[in-house]
């Protein structure tokens, strides 16, 4: 370890995970970066969770297995007792890619960003994944609400990296358990009104995997409706044309859906009347462009 080697600190909430597990520990460990924080919160799992966290508990600076109130309020219990310079939180499922860390210590070393993200790996298994690729630049409030229309608009958590400095000057260090889906993107909204120096990473340094019992997947419609609900606190900071832009696309979303579900015939003067009332934003968006196609 030098001088120059930036603290890097990682919590892993985790509950009955253990059969990925292992390989988000070793996805860490095996980088060998010198000057590592790993902190695991686990919800008190009753699989084989805790051998595993004890089989590596001599790379652990910190660790605990007991009942929380879900993944935010495990978070939170790692954000207490962090002391890195960069925190970030890693699902117990997903994995870092090799050279991860010495990309975020050159990064924050020499410019000292507040928030740096990218983009991400992700499938079933790391080996046939593919890259999905968001098209955030910065971390934009108005861009962020836009997390319910499609994955261009979302910052993926396992790419994130936050400066803890920035973090606690701010009161920024407490995620909202009341969330069971989108604590991340509350999280990141309300950093993004804080004006953070952003750096976004174009090749990814992390693998988000995606399962059958991925939260995320098997709970898709609670978490879009709590990506509104998250929406419905922030809409009121954007100016008049950036809600109106907002308000654009969840209305091409609705009758999208509606299509897609058949309770809207597939007509061409739906689709016609979508262009007048969204423009651009309609020619620009494939499921759009798709059922117009087919519409002819």
């Amino acid at each position: 370890m030098t001088s120059q080697d930036l603290k890097l600190s990682i919590i892993i909430p985790s509950f009955n995970s253990g059969s990925t597990l292992e390989q988000t520990l070793g996805s860490i460990i095996n980088q060998k970066y010198p000057n590592l924080e790993i902190i695991v919160i686990d919800g008190n799992s009753t699989d084989n969770s805790l051998e595993v966290i004890k089989k590596y508990e001599k790379h652990l600076s910190y660790w605990v297995s007991e009942k929380d109130n879900g993944q935010a309020h495990a978070i939170n219990k790692g954000l207490k007792v962090v002391t890195g310079d960069y925190v970030s939180f890693m699902n117990a499922d997903d994995l870092y890619l090799d050279g991860a860390f010495k990309q975020i210590n050159l990064i924050g070393s020499k410019y000292k960003y507040d928030f740096i993200f990218g983009n991400v790996k992700s499938g079933e298994t790391l080996k046939n994944s593919i890259t999905i690729k968001n098209n955030l630049s910065t971390l934009d409030l108005d861009k962020l609400l836009l997390f319910f229309f499609n994955v261009r608009f979302i910052v993926p958590s396992q790419s994130v990296w936050i400066n803890l400095a920035f973090l606690r000057k701010n009161k920024l260090d407490t995620l909202d358990e009341t969330l069971n889906y989108c604590m991340d993107l509350d999280w990141y909204c309300r950093i993004s009104m804080f004006d953070p120096r952003t750096y976004k990473i174009e090749i990814p340094n992390s693998f988000f995997r995606l399962a059958g019992n991925t939260k995320t997947l098997k709970n898709s419609k609670a978490m879009k409706e709590e990506s509104l609900q998250v929406a419905q606190k922030f809409l009121k900071v954007l100016n008049s044309n950036q809600a109106s832009y907002w308000y654009k696309h969840l209305l091409l979303d609705k009758i999208l859906r509606r299509i897609y579900k058949k309770k809207i015939d597939n007509r061409l003067g739906v689709h016609f009347w979508l262009i007048r009332k969204t423009g651009i934003i309609a020619l620009f968006d494939k499921r759009f462009l798709g059922l117009l196609k087919s519409s002819i």
